[in-house]
């Protein structure tokens, strides 16, 4: 990630793109923006511009931040928007905000209870309604990053959003990374297909602008040969860029463009971890626990799974923090860029990751309200005929078809069925996912009550 202080380089079609939709807010407009580009071009950096521009122009922002974790948690995305907007309004203002049709957005952002109806677009209707009532006080910017990992129901509001948004000053910008399976396809491809929408595709960085980059980020001057090979190495990408430079400001030798040329950008996403060894066993174990826990991480619950004491774990996050590799957010931890989340979860083995998610969740269930995160973790575990993993599982289904979201309540109840579960609560699940699926797949749903029949007799 840049440093403190770097300058946005080459943006400016882009950023006034973004100041113009904010100014047309401002005047009673909606607009949408997607930002499109490969990992590390900048779609993060542009979002943090543009909550930035939107703070000092006083709209209201609301933002979110799936990890592929968050995919599996049902309105996991809308409700990182919307719930701090509701939670720090006045309780006479809340009842405000989810009064009328509003009144049906409380069930998705799980601040009421109650049940979603599958066959009704109930929960969808609820929150426009719920962000029509937020705009009516003040303009807003919805500034959503790696938009590829949204769960499907906070997909399905934004779909229904963005078709219907027309005369509410608000604008949603939404990053999302292509080269990914879900990037612009499905969902995504029709979103972007929408003629309301403005397509942003940063590119890659000039020679010019990547030397002055370099020039901003390294101590010592280089010359141009090796600026070039920089620049010819990363492709111009900042954030490559900007690790390279690390790895520059950290060379023992003479840095010469072929030891440039000896460097790779895969190599460089290992250096992230050869800078986490370097900061303490006790700093890299935490950033481990940060990537299993998926999003944003509270600390006592990171230190926890990394086996440290508070006090080592708040040691160990000031050491992160310090070095670019988490920032805090809301008062939990999260990655300063998703690369890094990923070369961290990346040089995990796989019986590593299923235990530190099996760890995870146990230590979640502890916590009240996290019976989403909870099958989040859960669904990321290898199989092993754990009762407890099942009866978790369907207790999740259950809030996830109450709440509006028959799919991913299907999928835990499919992944409790691969756990296995002994013959009753199989029968029990087979049934329960045949109704869940009678609402979108009848003839799948026929196939799971034929296999419960046999185990009921």
């Amino acid at each position: 990630m840049p440093r403190p202080g770097a300058a946005l380089l080459e943006r400016d079609a882009e950023l006034t793109a973004i100041t113009d939709a904010l100014h047309r807010a401002i005047e009673g407009a909606a607009g949408v923006l997607l930002v499109e580009g490969v990992a590390g071009i900048g779609k993060t950096r542009l979002l943090r511009e543009a909550r930035h521009l939107a703070d000092g122009m006083d709209l209201r922002v609301l933002s979110a931040r799936p990890t592929p974790l968050d995919a599996d948690l049902p309105w996991n995305v809308v409700r990182q928007l919307l719930v701090p907007a509701v939670r720090a309004a006045p309780s006479g203002r809340q009842t405000r905000l989810l009064s009328g049709a509003a009144r049906l957005a409380a069930a998705p952002l799980g601040l009421r209870s109650g049940s979603a109806d599958v066959d009704s677009f109930a929960p969808l209707h609820g929150l426009y309604w719920l962000v029509a009532n937020l705009a009516h006080e003040s303009p807003i910017l919805m500034a959503i990053d790696d938009l590829q990992w949204c769960d499907a129901a906070s997909l399905r509001f934004i779909i229904h959003f963005v078709s219907r948004n027309e005369g509410l000053p608000v604008v949603l910008i939404g990053a999302i990374r292509s080269g990914e399976p879900s990037a612009l396809t499905g969902p995504l491809e029709s979103l972007a297909a929408n003629p309301s929408v403005q397509l942003i595709q940063p590119r890659p960085l000039t020679l010019a602008a990547s030397a002055e980059l370099i020039a901003h980020e390294v101590s010592n001057p280089i010359s141009e040969e090796v600026v070039e090979a920089c620049h010819r190495m990363t492709g111009g990408n900042p954030f490559l860029l900007n690790e390279l430079m690390r790895e520059i400001e950290d060379a023992r030798g003479p840095v010469t463009a072929a030891w440039v040329r000896s460097i790779s950008p895969a190599s460089l996403a290992r250096s992230v971890i050869d800078r986490l060894t370097r900061l303490g066993s006790p700093a890299l174990a935490l950033a481990r626990a940060v990537a299993v826990l998926g999003g944003g991480a509270h600390l006592k619950v990171a230190a926890e799974l990394a086996n440290l004491g508070l006090d080592d774990g708040v040691e160990a996050a000031d050491r992160l923090i310090r070095a670019g590799v988490v920032v805090t957010h809301d008062g939990k931890l999260a990655f300063a860029h998703p690369l890094i989340r990923e070369a961290v979860y990346s040089e995990l083995s796989p019986p590593a990751r299923w235990r530190l998610h099996a760890a995870a969740a146990h230590l979640l269930a502890a916590w009240p309200d996290q019976t989403q995160e909870v099958a989040a973790q859960l669904l990321a575990t290898a199989p092993a005929a754990d009762p407890w993993t099942v009866e978790r599982l369907r207790a999740a289904a259950t809030v996830a078809r109450d709440e509006g979201a028959p799919e991913l309540a299907a999928s835990y109840l499919e992944r409790a069925l691969a756990e296995p579960p002994q013959s009753d609560p199989q029968a029990e699940i087979l049934i329960e996912l045949g109704a869940l699926e009678s609402h979108y797949d009848p003839a799948r749903a026929v196939e799971r009550f034929e296999a419960a029949a046999p185990l009921m007799l």
